[in-house]
């Protein structure tokens, strides 16, 4: 399998998609964290923001 679809996309997008400044290739995504820190944010949030706000969601509907 390839992961591609032989009908094409899903949907055709009218505009072109754009990257924020600064996250334009996987390596930049630390940039997220040095611009939330910027921005005067909590570490404690900014892990929530990047992931721990997922993992305690998929906790609480697959414990049950």
């Amino acid at each position: 399998l390839s992961g591609k679809s032989k009908k094409g996309p899903a949907m055709t997008l009218n505009h072109p998609l754009s990257n924020p400044r600064g996250i334009q290739y996987p390596g930049d995504f630390p940039n997220i964290t040095k611009m939330l820190l910027a921005r005067g944010m909590d570490a404690a949030d900014i892990e929530k923001i990047l992931g721990l706000n997922w993992l305690r969601l998929y906790r609480e509907v697959w414990e049950k």
